[in-house]
């Protein structure tokens, strides 16, 4: 394990957002980060897989509620 293990990795705290993450990954080129509790307990791990999946979820959302607003604009003749 410690052959494939980084030694004293670099974290993320359950406070940080998606973009700290993405830019911590991105300057360490990291595929995963521990997350921290404020005592240093390790929370979990958070991957880019992770971070795709979300960006991709709200992407969708946000697409599926623009052609909705479109189409009630439409309906109502706004």
């Amino acid at each position: 394990l410690e052959t494939v293990m980084t030694r004293e990795p670099k974290t993320l705290t359950f406070e940080d957002n998606c973009y700290t993450a993405i830019d911590s990954m991105v300057r360490g080129h990291y595929r995963h980060m521990p997350i921290l509790s404020d005592s240093g307990e390790v929370l979990g791990i958070l991957s880019m897989r992770d971070i795709y999946k979300y960006l991709g979820d709200q992407i969708e959302r946000d697409v599926t509620l623009a052609v909705q607003d479109r189409a009630d604009r439409h309906a109502f003749g706004v």
